[in-house]
């Protein structure tokens, strides 16, 4: 299916693909599970940077001098 987007619409990446499908309804009810797929394609992260970066602040928050803090203040903090 893939080929058929890219060859005859023009279609190179997932968004294209995606917006594709969100035109066309004919191609969400043929294949409704495809459609979910480049759905969580496109709002799945493609790294954890995000994640990693969370917790080096929070490292650098919490050290031990600053072991006693509740869980709401280390949340305002950050």
């Amino acid at each position: 299916m893939y080929f058929l987007l890219n060859r005859k619409r023009g279609c190179t990446t997932i968004n294209s693909i995606y917006t594709e499908f969100c035109r066309d309804s004919v191609l969400r009810e043929c294949f409704p599970l495809t459609f979910h797929l480049y759905y969580l394609a496109l709002i799945i992260p493609s790294s954890t940077a995000v994640v990693e970066r969370s917790f080096s602040l929070m490292a650098n928050i919490v050290t031990k001098k600053r072991s006693r803090l509740t869980e709401q203040n280390t949340d305002a903090i950050m």
